[in-house]
């Protein structure tokens, strides 16, 4: 149902008007939440994340959308959105930093950001329901290369339910039943062929949880082989993305993560084919991921 009112207001983009600064603090019915445009070009950064008043998520940002061409004809790219990258539009005139509400069959908040990287248009967007979800999006339009080629966008999720230390499961169906993992370590993962994915995460006690399902992604490849990754915290990795075009996300050591501070990557991906169709780039695409509240 929310997709439906992210496609319409992506279509009337210049129609509302929110002047807003580059940091800031938003209420918005259960929801509370502080906002930046960090310096380690992660894109448009949302902290200390709460629904009804237990805290979900420490920080939540898009720190590199990886770019691979058909047959390596151009590039491959590290697209990294900063503050000199972002430009105004009608939402925000003179501002960077789209802040708006959407009525409907279930009310949502939007905060976004309009970047210009190369010849691709990127919206980087976070949409706050009324009834408990939280949704990330990468929307993408424009050719840089007239090439067939992917964007493999990732989510940096600081996920802390209610205190620091969590639990994470993964979850897909198999024959009518649900198989859960269990992830006690860092791990990167593919999910290619599963149905009904998703990630369970909690507190140690059992008492909030959330869910994390995927919206709209296609399944890895060669170039970005999976769907998952995660990492225990450290202060010093967490520097946005540290490596090239071509580099995997590296800061796999093995540790333990079991009831203890971790960071959940998501890593979304998006193909843009050049056939013909879309000469002028106008065709918006999107990929992303939707978390679901449960208290």
């Amino acid at each position: 149902m929310i997709r439906l009112f992210v496609l319409v207001f992506v279509s009337i983009f210049a129609s509302v008007a929110a002047a807003a600064p580059p940091s800031g603090s938003t209420t918005w019915n259960d929801w509370s939440f502080s906002w930046n445009v960090g310096a380690n070009f992660e894109g448009l950064e949302v902290s200390n994340v709460t629904w009804k008043g237990v805290k979900v998520l420490h920080k939540g940002s898009m720190p590199v959308i990886r770019v691979q061409y058909a047959n390596n004809a151009c590039g491959p790219y590290p697209d990294r959105i900063g503050l000199g990258s972002m430009v105004s539009t009608a939402c925000q005139p003179g501002d960077k930093i789209c802040l708006r509400e959407w009525t409907g069959g279930n009310p949502l908040l939007e905060i976004g950001a309009y970047a210009k990287l190369g010849g691709y248009d990127i919206y980087q967007a976070w949409y706050f329901t009324r009834s408990g979800w939280l949704e990330a999006a990468m929307w993408s339009k424009g050719w840089h290369c007239n090439i067939s080629h992917r964007h493999h966008a990732y989510w940096r999720l600081d996920f802390d339910i209610e205190s620091i230390a969590n639990q994470v499961w993964r979850f897909h169906t198999s024959g009518g039943s649900t198989v859960w993992q269990q992830y006690n370590t860092e791990r990167d993962q593919s999910v290619a062929g599963l149905s009904g994915v998703g990630w369970w995460i909690q507190n140690t006690s059992g008492s909030r949880f959330v869910q994390l399902r995927p919206w709209n992604t296609e399944v890895p490849d060669g170039f970005a082989p999976h769907d998952a990754s995660v990492r225990l915290y450290r202060s010093d990795e967490n520097v946005g993305w540290p490596w090239g075009a071509s580099s995997q996300l590296l800061f796999n050591n093995g540790e333990q993560l079991w009831n203890r501070d971790y960071v959940f990557w998501w890593m979304g991906h998006l193909s843009h084919n050049w056939d013909g169709s879309d000469p002028q780039g106008a065709h918006w695409h999107w990929v992303g991921p939707a978390v679901y509240m449960n208290w």
